[in-house]
């Protein structure tokens, strides 16, 4: 409801009444109703914020360069993020549990990266065709500097590998 401000003039109209006075207690009424309203709003938004802010964190503990913004430092991860992925099919000629997926040497090439070491890899592997080879994959391990596809028991076949390798240096 908006309110209509009165002029008030000495020893003119309006004049100081019942109906002028009880205008002004009505309006008060209301804000001070509204106040109380919006104080409880900035009080419940207050305390979202502050729940918001500790389950984002302190932008300043972001082990990115910028600190200022959470959306500039996930931009600047993006940026930084380096990976390559494919689908290959590999051949196990003899009951094995496991197969050579890539080599170190091959990473550093493919992300040009000569000092690179194998802690700096992630890979993330499936089954890309689960009725030719009935195995499902357990893990990536690194056995010296070739990183092999390991599976739940012995088996021989093709196999579609399906990858992603990320590079963290």
């Amino acid at each position: 409801m908006s309110y209509t401000k009165t002029t008030w003039v000495d020893n003119q109209p309006p004049y100081i009444n019942a109906e002028n006075l009880n205008k002004i207690e009505n309006q008060l009424e209301i804000n001070t109703s509204d106040i109380a309203t919006n104080t409880s709003a900035i009080e419940t938004n207050t305390s979202n914020i502050a729940t918001n802010t500790n389950a984002i964190g302190n932008l300043t503990e972001l082990k990115t360069t910028e600190k200022n913004s959470l959306v500039g430092a996930v931009n600047e991860v993006k940026t930084g993020l380096q990976y390559i992925h494919n689908t290959i099919i590999k051949t196990v000629t003899s009951a094995n549990d496991a197969i050579e997926l890539i080599t170190l040497t091959q990473l550093r090439n493919l992300f040009n990266a000569p000092s690179a070491v194998a802690t700096d890899f992630y890979a993330v592997v499936n089954n890309g065709d689960g009725s030719a080879f009935g195995k499902h994959f357990e893990s990536c391990t690194w056995v010296g500097n070739t990183l092999h596809l390991v599976w739940n028991g012995t088996a021989t076949g093709s196999i579609r590998i399906n990858y992603i390798i990320f590079y963290v240096p």
